[in-house]
């Protein structure tokens, strides 16, 4: 498929997470990331931010839905790491928790 310029593209994914979470996952999410754009993805616990970037960028498969990365499916890698993303997206984690704390 050719996703037009797009780097991330996302229609009606839906990614339940396992029982006894906060958040019921994924419903129907639509996301569209230009190349070069840069995109922050912020909201409440249990939204579903984690998840979605997992999805991208990790590789766990929809329930419905289909999500592109650079105009490739997600979770074609099978159980293999998308080997993408390492070059093209970058994390900033809540907690700092590859940073040993100071004394």
């Amino acid at each position: 498929m050719s996703t037009n310029g797009m780097a991330v593209y996302c229609k009606g994914v839906t990614k339940p997470i396992s029982q006894g979470q906060p958040s019921s996952g994924l419903r129907g999410i639509d996301l569209n990331v230009r190349l070069g754009e840069l995109l922050m993805l912020v909201g409440p616990s249990g939204c579903g931010k984690t998840t979605l970037i997992s999805v991208i960028a990790v590789s766990w498969t929809t329930t419905k839905g289909n999500a592109w990365f650079f105009s490739r499916m997600c979770g074609a890698w099978g159980r293999h790491r998308n080997p993408l993303p390492g070059a093209n997206i970058g994390f900033v984690f809540q907690a700092y928790n590859l940073i040993p704390p100071s004394r």
